[in-house]
């Protein structure tokens, strides 16, 4: 991996709250860091000409708040109406193929 190809093509940006030590996040370690690197390496992936990608950590009352974006060309009409459909409507419109082609994030949004 050259590291001075992907210092030229993306600017990373990392906001965080000043949160507490004793803060705790419940979840699989190793499932939350796939997660996580998937979404980054998604955004790089998906913006290969380079983007801004921000990692923002923020906490309200009860949640820490974890938001990856990016500034990349986003995607098509066509890929956000797949993406926002439900299983069942995949499900139908292939109904030989009974897999999950994505991992649906219900909190998630796409700006663009």
């Amino acid at each position: 991996m050259n590291h001075e190809i992907y210092n030229k093509l993306y600017d990373f940006n990392f906001i965080s709250d000043s949160i507490p030590s004793s803060t705790m996040v419940y979840g699989d370690v190793k499932l939350l860091e796939r997660a996580f690197r998937n979404l980054i390496l998604n955004s790089m992936k998906h913006n290969q000409k380079g983007c801004q990608i921000q990692v923002e950590i923020t906490m309200d009352i009860r949640n820490v708040n974890i938001d990856i974006s990016d500034n990349g060309i986003g995607a098509s009409e066509s890929q956000l109406i797949f993406l926002n459909s439900s299983l069942s409507e995949h499900i139908k419109e292939n109904n030989k193929k009974r897999e999950i082609p994505w991992i649906r994030l219900t909190d998630c949004e796409a700006n663009y």
